[in-house]
């Protein structure tokens, strides 16, 4: 995903069971984010490839009890209209 792309989930669960998410967010600015002071690689230096390197990363975890939750009713769902 890109800046402003949305991620969208869908899924069903039965019951009142808790569903807990675990995101990862990259961002590929080490070196050069304000927060950090680390000194630039020297020109025989190289990242490992295929690894992620040069990256911070942010683990976020959130559970379904904290989300809004958005019920359809499913009589309406899965049922054509009725024409009269």
């Amino acid at each position: 995903m890109t800046d402003n792309d949305a991620l969208e989930i869908t899924y069903v669960v039965e019951g009142n069971n808790t569903v807990e998410f675990t995101a990862l967010e990259y961002s590929f600015d080490l070196l050069d984010h304000p927060q950090f002071t680390i000194n630039k690689r020297t020109k025989a230096m190289m990242p490992n490839p295929f690894v992620i390197t040069d990256a911070i990363v942010v683990k976020r975890t959130f559970n379904t009890n904290s989300l809004k939750k958005k019920s359809e009713d499913s009589i309406f769902i899965n049922t054509p209209p009725i024409h009269e």
